[in-house]
């Protein structure tokens, strides 16, 4: 089986989340309930959880807060423990044991590289078309008065919100994120 891959996706082996999360993957799950969480939605099959989030700050905390609890994050530019998936472009650094790809229908998904893709687990209430009819705000969009881009030095954009006055640093399309780039 595989999982879906929409916006921002935290992703986590069940095996490593019964060996490292308090309460395994019913603790994870338990978690994830609380009205405090930032996720958008969950959906797992028999080897991966999958959580959706709308911004990339919002899976670098929760992928902050597995590292607290002793998942390891990121090592020689590969994800370990769990990894952060865009929708459009894959892991944000290399996943040897994570394959990622583009379905023809118009949805992402994510397995683990050495099974099947087989079926899609998918959120409860979830249908392409109603992921299809929802609408992706990209601050590379020529029509977007909002941000400005200010700098852009080695592969990181810095971002202007015209708005709120806020800072945001992306990596260019294409790049790799590293671990560390914020909003201020």
């Amino acid at each position: 089986m595989s999982v879906l891959v929409e916006a921002v996706n935290l992703v986590v082996p069940r095996s490593i989340l019964e060996l490292l999360y308090p309460g395994g993957v019913q603790g994870f799950f338990a978690e994830l309930s609380r009205p405090s969480s930032e996720h958008r939605d969950v959906c797992a099959d028999e080897n991966l959880v999958s959580v959706s989030f709308y911004a990339t700050d919002a899976a670098d905390r929760a992928a902050a807060a597995l590292v607290e609890l002793g998942f390891r994050d990121i090592q020689d530019n590969q994800f370990q423990d769990f990894a952060i998936i865009d929708q459009n472009y894959g892991p944000t650094v290399q996943c040897p044991w994570l394959a990622w790809d583009h379905d023809e229908s118009g949805f992402t998904c994510a397995w683990l590289a050495d099974g099947e893709r087989g079926d899609l687990a998918v959120p409860l209430d979830w249908s392409i078309s109603q992921s299809l009819r929802l609408t992706r705000f990209d601050a590379r969009t020529p029509a977007n008065e909002r941000l400005k881009l200010s700098v852009e030095e080695s592969g990181v954009e810095t971002w202007l919100d015209m708005m709120t006055g806020r800072i945001r640093k992306r990596l260019r399309r294409g790049m790799n994120r590293e671990r560390g780039l914020k909003s201020d």
